[in-house]
Parts: structure tokens; sequence; C-alpha cells
């Protein structure tokens, strides 16, 4: 699903903006940062309200960061890995430390 809303929202933006291509690429990364930070806060209201182990929440995210990374590289992961961690801390349910967050990360490449 995330992906189709990836697509759409990318030709949309196609037909809307300008054809210089890195504005275009900027938009489509702001896009699909901002499908990621609504997927993990949606992800995240529903752990909470469920008896998750902090094993099955901490694979919950690998897998969603996993799905991400190739659209969004490794440029904002410390971005995103503070959003997890304030978003959890907050609630207090579950203790990650950023360090940990951080391995959920696939490895890649660089």
């Amino acid at each position: 699903m995330a992906k189709r809303r990836i697509k759409s929202k990318f030709l949309q933006r196609k037909e809307t903006e300008s054809s210089d291509g890195e504005d275009l690429t900027e938009s489509l990364l702001i896009t699909v940062i901002t499908d990621l930070l609504e997927e993990i806060k949606r992800r995240w209201n529903t752990i909470h309200k469920s008896e998750t182990t902090k094993i099955e929440v901490a694979l919950q995210f690998q897998s969603l960061l996993a799905h991400y990374h190739p659209h969004i590289g490794r440029n904002y992961n410390e971005v995103i890995i503070l959003f997890i961690y304030v978003l959890c801390k907050d609630r207090n349910k579950f203790d990650f430390q950023p360090n940990e967050i951080k391995t959920w990360w696939p490895i890649t490449d660089q």
C-alpha cells in the first residue's frame, strides 16, 4: 500500500510541478519522508494500544525502515531515529535508545 501511495504521489507531483528534475527529486523525497513519519506514528499508535513485546516492536520498525530505505538513503537516518526515540520515550511504553534504533536500518554498502 505504501508503494502505491508513493507512486501515486510521485505521479501527482510530476504533473503539477515544473520539469526541473532537482525540484521533483527533492519534492518526492520530502513526500516519502513525510509518509514514513506518518506510518511510524500510525504503527506506534497501534503498538501502544496492544500487548506487543519490545522485540516485536523492533521487528515492525525494522521492516518499515527497510521498506523506505531505498527511497530515502542514509541522509535522514538520524532525524528519523530521533523521531522514533522521542515518540517511544514520550509514551513511556518501551525504553529504546538511539543506538538501538540505529541498528534497525538495513545494512548497505556505502
